[in-house]
């Protein structure tokens, strides 16, 4: 009588698990190189919608706005308006979105000067105004600003040309950068 046997030899099962295991090793592999991608374009798209924001914002307050201004004392610091920071007088609203005449509030934006690689906005309302008052970080991965103006100082000033740069720290970095212009249109 002779026994019939069932399965898999020895050889045949190794084979089968060594191309298993090459197959994972690949799979892996890719995943790997996936994610490293998946988090550069991240890093990218973060570093170009904060400075985009930026730029937006000051358009923004820029229109509206009846001067550049050369210096302002927000929560006892001192911001001067120069290269790297800008400082609007915007016409204070009421809540009915009227202009609130003898009020202004005021708009920062550009580099923190306490931290140097923060990019911020900081909304400062005269106490009638709707306006809320608010400190906004772009960015905390700054690495160039320069805002200059068509004449000197900034309070005499019609017009901002603006170039931001952010980095995002990564293996391979992600650069996000921006130039514009801002023009006082009151």
């Amino acid at each position: 009588m002779r026994f019939k046997s069932f399965g898999f030899t020895i050889a045949e099962v190794l084979v089968v698990t060594g191309l298993f295991m090459i197959m994972f090793v690949f799979g892996i592999g890719i995943l790997i190189s996936n994610n490293r991608f998946y988090n550069t374009q991240s890093a990218s798209i973060r570093a170009v919608n904060s400075i985009r924001d930026a730029g937006d914002k000051l358009s923004e307050f820029a229109r509206s706005a009846s001067a550049f201004v050369d210096s302002y004392v927000y929560n006892s610091t001192l911001y001067e308006a120069g290269s790297a920071l800008v400082i609007l007088n915007v016409p204070a609203v009421d809540a009915s979105g009227d202009i609130i005449s003898s009020a202004s509030d005021y708009m920062i934006l550009g580099r923190d000067p306490s931290v140097s690689d923060r990019l911020i906005l900081i909304v400062a309302p005269h106490a009638s105004s709707s306006r809320k008052e608010r400190v906004l970080e772009f960015s905390d991965k700054l690495s160039g600003i320069s805002f200059v103006y068509d004449s000197f100082p900034a309070s005499s000033a019609k017009n901002v040309v603006y170039d931001i740069t952010v980095t995002e720290d990564l293996a391979h970095d992600a650069t996000g950068h921006i130039t514009g212009s801002a023009t006082i249109r009151n």
